[in-house]
């Protein structure tokens, strides 16, 4: 399995294998570097989507989709530790 199919199978943080190697995670803390994160996440995907011939119209509820859970993931994060630690 890729990082990313991991990280889908997860709910919150907290409980994923990957915690302590996660290059995300550590955006969670900054508002700028998250919502530029976002952004970007969101437009290569839409690229990548319209590429691989997908219908435009499930292109922006797909890729929100899982913004959404990721945008989850970082307020129980940041709920349950305010500041970032590694661990």
């Amino acid at each position: 399995m890729t990082d990313g199919q991991i990280c889908f199978l997860y709910v919150f943080c907290t409980d994923c294998p990957l915690r302590r190697k996660c290059p995300i995670r550590p955006l969670f803390y900054s508002e700028q570097e998250y919502a530029n994160w976002k952004k970007h996440t969101l437009d290569s995907t839409k690229r990548m989507a319209l590429l691989l011939g997908f219908p435009s119209s499930t292109i922006e509820p797909g890729a929100s989709l899982g913004v959404n859970m990721m945008d989850k993931r970082r307020s129980r994060e940041l709920e349950l530790h305010p500041t970032f630690s590694p661990d």
